[in-house]
């Protein structure tokens, strides 16, 4: 909850975890109920599965949850601290993966990564020839910056590649994308194992493996 949530859904919980109104429900007073955005992560036991009929398509909240509540069944919320980020459009996953990298919000453990600095992340397995990226930054394992290249705030996946004499800013580059020789590119995301052709210059573009997507 708070400036992060709003304008998002809430759902409410009371004060032992339990499930108390969804999205537009009148919910009661209850002290110490809390309110907060649904990350729309879940863990659920097989029998509510086992329990739908087969082949009909339904919602997760209605009827699912709200029928487990009908029937008496406790369905708990578990608040999760720390950063939120919406990610809906290519735009906001652009901008929340900056966001996040400059929070420094990345969990090193799992990612195999290692601080290089305020907002800078990377691989001991990335390679960089004689450039000097700029933060924020994520570099994957085996992601390659050649020479005379220009990185500033993006995320390459592991494999990924700038070639020499490109300039890449605000960018995403999934796993064993490619950016040619000569590029310009600017708030773009290159999806996985895409080409991008020698001297494109392109902003807020998808490079997609059927071809490239304007946004904005």
């Amino acid at each position: 909850s708070g400036p992060a949530g709003q304008g998002y859904p809430q759902v409410t919980a009371g004060p032992d975890g339990r499930l108390l109104g969804f999205p537009g429900d009148p919910v009661e007073a209850v002290e110490g109920a809390c309110r907060g955005v649904f990350s729309g992560t879940h863990v659920v036991e097989r029998e509510v599965f086992e329990s739908l009929p087969a082949g009909v398509p339904c919602g997760i909240v209605d009827p699912v949850y709200r029928e487990l509540i009908a029937a008496g069944l406790r369905v708990d919320a578990v608040p999760l601290a720390g950063a939120w980020f919406e990610v809906g459009t290519p735009s906001l996953y652009i901008d929340q993966q900056m966001e996040a990298m400059r929070r420094e919000a990345l969990m090193l453990a799992t990612e195999g990564l290692v601080r290089m600095g305020g907002g800078a992340y990377g691989s001991p397995h990335a390679h960089v020839e004689n450039a000097r990226p700029r933060p924020p930054y994520l570099l994957g394992a085996g992601c390659r910056i050649k020479q005379g290249a220009m990185v500033e705030a993006c995320v390459l996946g592991d494999r990924s590649q700038v070639a020499a004499g490109a300039s890449v800013r605000e960018c995403v580059l999934w796993e064993n994308a490619l950016v040619g020789n000569g590029c310009r590119l600017r708030r773009c995301i290159v999806m996985d194992g895409v080409s991008v052709a020698a001297g494109t210059e392109a902003e807020a573009v998808v490079f997609t493996p059927e071809g490239p997507v304007s946004f904005e």
